[in-house]
Order: C-alpha cells, then sequence, then structure tokens
C-alpha cells in the first residue's frame, strides 16, 4: 500500500508530460522502494516541514493524507519511510523500507 499511496503522491505533484520513476532493491536487510516525481520539489525548509507532517500535522490535501496513512502502516511493520529532493523544480523523492529479515519471519540479530 505505501508504493500506491507514493504513487498518488506523486501524480498529484507532477506537470503533464511530466515522468515518474520507480525503483526497487534491495540494500543489505531492507527491502527499499523510492519514487522520484518532476514536480515542483522542495526547498530544505520545506522539505523540513514535509517531514514533520508526517509525524503529528493534520495533511491538507488527499496525497498528503494518502503519505500520513503510509508512515502509519510503515511503522506497524517496523518500516522507515524518508523524502529528497534537490530544491524547487528538481522534483521529490519519497522513499521506503522494510525488513526483509522481519517480512521472512526471521528473528532479528538485535
Amino acid at each position: 500500500r505505501p508504493t500506491c499511496r507514493f504513487l498518488d503522491h506523486a501524480l498529484a505533484a507532477s506537470p503533464s508530460g511530466g515522468t515518474i520513476a520507480i525503483e526497487c532493491c534491495v540494500r543489505g536487510e531492507e527491502a527499499i522502494v523510492e519514487v522520484v516525481d518532476s514536480g515542483g520539489g522542495l526547498s530544505g525548509r520545506e522539505l523540513s516541514h514535509f517531514l514533520d507532517a508526517w509525524g503529528g500535522r493534520r495533511p491538507s490535501t488527499d496525497a498528503d493524507l494518502g503519505l500520513h496513512h503510509a508512515r502509519l502502516e510503515l511503522e506497524k511493520a517496523d518500516g522507515r519511510m524518508w523524502a529528497e529532493s534537490d530544491g524547487p523544480g528538481q522534483g521529490l523523492l519519497l522513499g521506503f523500507g522494510l525488513s526483509l529479515l522481519r517480512a521472512s519471519g526471521i528473528p532479528d540479530a538485535k
């Protein structure tokens, strides 16, 4: 579900004719999904507020609400999520990671 929520956000943020890329890979013991859009991007300050929105601020759009739900879903699965942007006009990367050990039922070695 987080992948669909990230795609919804990317579709809402991207201009007509824009591009959206999805990358899935394994890094270490984590499955990683990243969605990159060609939307407006965010400055460092805007990115900080954007990330804070996942932590408690009331979502202002359906796409924001979707990201809020994605965060809750990932927290239940002991996952993590992040956002990156090179600045205004540079698009946005939304990513999440889930433990492959947890998904396989293998106890975490922590």
